[in-house]
């Protein structure tokens, strides 16, 4: 018996299970498959899912494209952070990687030299602020 497969025989709800899961999970073709077996299509439950998670759904599932604003004081919104900032670190490391002179050299796409994905950030109202993991465990008592 798998552990979502628990999950489901202890409380039934199939959400709820998808909710303590999907944070543990490192793969994102396993986190999709993981929902899309558990839901079966569900559109209720889909949108169930949609709300629980908010914003963080979409970073969490592999697709961090958007804008997002962010409140660090909420525990899913700093998960959204965390997941963003895991995805521009992965990223970074495989552009600098696949640099055709030398690694690190070219490839750096971003707005502000530092390698990461990120563009148009803004700390409380201001602009140019850098974010890396680090800052963003620090600073869960402010608007991002």
């Amino acid at each position: 018996m798998s552990i979502a497969d628990r999950l489901l025989a202890e409380n039934g709800d199939k959400v709820m299970a998808i909710r303590k899961l999907i944070l543990q999970m490192n793969d994102i073709e396993d986190t999709r498959h993981l929902i899309m077996s558990l839901l079966g299509g569900s559109r209720t439950d889909l949108l169930r899912l949609k709300k629980e998670f908010g914003v963080a759904l979409r970073p969490i599932l592999g697709n961090p494209n958007g804008y997002y604003i962010l409140n660090m004081t909420k525990p899913i919104d700093r998960i959204c952070i965390e997941r963003l900032l895991e995805i521009s670190m992965t990223n970074a490391s495989r552009r600098a990687e696949a640099s055709k002179i030398a690694p690190g050299r070219v490839g750096d796409l971003s707005q502000h030299g530092n390698w990461s994905s990120f563009r148009n950030e803004r700390w409380n109202g201001k602009g140019h602020c850098m974010l890396y993991l680090e800052w963003a465990t620090q600073c869960y008592s402010a608007t991002f």
